[in-house]
C-alpha cells in the first residue's frame, strides 16, 4: 500500500508544479493579454461594427458552456465583488485548488498510517473538497457581512456630507 501512496503523492506533486508554472505564466502575460483584448475591440470598432456586433463576436465562444456553469461563475464573481476582494475568479479558484490539494495531501498522510488504500484516498479527497468549499463560502460571507456593516455605519455620515447644512428656501435664487 505504501507504493500506491507514493505514486499518488508523486502525481499530486507533479500536478502542483504544473499549476504553479501555469499561475506564474498567467501572471507574467496578464498585462499583454489585456492589451491584446483592448486592441482587438478597438480594431473591430474601427472596422465599423456596432457595439452589439462586437459583443456578439466576443461572447460567441462562451455559449457552448452549460447554463449551470455560467450561473455558478456569475454567482462566484458576485460573491467576490460583494466581499470586496480585488482578485480574479481564476486566481481565487486556483487558491482554492491549492488549498484542496494541501488538505488532500494531509488526509493521505494521515490515512497512510491506517492503511486505508484507495477508498481512504477518495474519501480524503471528497473531504478536502467539501472543507475547502465550505471554508471559502464562510470566509466570503463573513467579509461581505463586514463590508455591509461598515456601509451601514458610515451611511449617515455620508448623507450628512452630501446634503447642505442650510437649505435654500424654494423659489429663491442663491446667486442674488
Amino acid at each position: 500500500m505504501s507504493g500506491l501512496m507514493l505514486s499518488v503523492g508523486l502525481v499530486f506533486a507533479f500536478a502542483s508544479v504544473v499549476m504553479l508554472v501555469q499561475i506564474g505564466a498567467s501572471l507574467l502575460f496578464a498585462k499583454h493579454d489585456r492589451a491584446t483584448r483592448v486592441n482587438r475591440r478597438l480594431a473591430m470598432f474601427d472596422a465599423g461594427l456596432t457595439r452589439e456586433q462586437i459583443y456578439a463576436r466576443l461572447t460567441r465562444g462562451r455559449s457552448s458552456r452549460g447554463a449551470l456553469a455560467v450561473n455558478l461563475e456569475a454567482r462566484l464573481r458576485r460573491a467576490l465583488r460583494l466581499a470586496g476582494l480585488a482578485i480574479s475568479l481564476t486566481r481565487f479558484l486556483t487558491i482554492l485548488g491549492l488549498a484542496t490539494g494541501v488538505l488532500w495531501l494531509l488526509g493521505l498522510l494521515i490515512g497512510a498510517r491506517g492503511g486505508g488504500g484507495i477508498p481512504s484516498a477518495l474519501l480524503s479527497l471528497l473531504a478536502a473538497v467539501l472543507l475547502t468549499a465550505l471554508g471559502a463560502w464562510l470566509w466570503l460571507d463573513r467579509r461581505r457581512r463586514g463590508r455591509l456593516a461598515k456601509l451601514e455605519q458610515q451611511m449617515p455620515v455620508a448623507l450628512d456630507v452630501m446634503t447642505p447644512a442650510f437649505p435654500q428656501p424654494a423659489g429663491r435664487d442663491s446667486a442674488l
